[in-house]
């Protein structure tokens, strides 16, 4: 937020929404988001998503917003929103996104592995890691352990600690279901 003060920072927001509405609206619902003022980053989204029921970004934006709540089938379903009406350039992350939420809510897991695979195929090399990792995930999930180490043997770079840190978590995990 623009020097810590909010009312300026919705000032600028305020201003690019009139230039650029759908950038502005992602704007004024991340400022709120900030300020941990989640009722009104979605609701700034929903009105957004009234008037351009088209945008991805909005879609995008309030499936993000929505993952510290895990309402997991709302943001699969402005995923599959964000998706239908992406340009090609921003599949690759809306894939990804729609196999982490398979993973993390051990739901869908055919869609999951549907959007991780596709995802694959056109995601920038530094996230096909993160993919492997989530298709193991849903792969433990469904208690298919071969399938999950296939994945887990596909992930070459392992300098991330986040990536490190959440194939240990599935590990000890997947040493529970033996």
């Amino acid at each position: 937020i623009v020097g810590g003060d909010t009312d300026k920072a919705l000032q600028y927001a305020q201003l690019i929404k009139a230039i650029d509405p759908v950038n502005g609206i992602e704007k004024i619902a991340d400022i709120y988001q900030k300020l941990e003022k989640a009722d009104l980053a979605l609701q700034t989204l929903d009105q957004g998503i009234i008037s351009y029921p088209k945008s991805s970004e909005l879609h995008l934006a309030r499936a993000l917003n929505r993952f510290d709540d895990e309402a997991w089938p709302q943001i699969r379903t402005d995923l599959k929103q964000a998706l239908q009406f992406s340009q090609q350039d921003a599949r690759g992350n809306i894939l990804y996104l729609i196999g982490k939420v398979s993973a993390l809510s051990s739901a869908h897991s055919t869609d999951g592995v549907d959007a991780l695979n596709e995802a694959l195929t056109i995601s920038n090399k530094n996230y096909i890691p993160w993919i492997h990792l989530r298709l193991a995930q849903i792969y433990v999930n469904a208690k298919n352990l071969n399938a999950a180490n296939t994945h887990l043997a596909m992930i070459k770079s392992k300098d991330n600690d986040a990536l490190e840190e959440q194939i240990k978590l599935l590990t000890k995990k997947m040493t529970q279901h033996k």
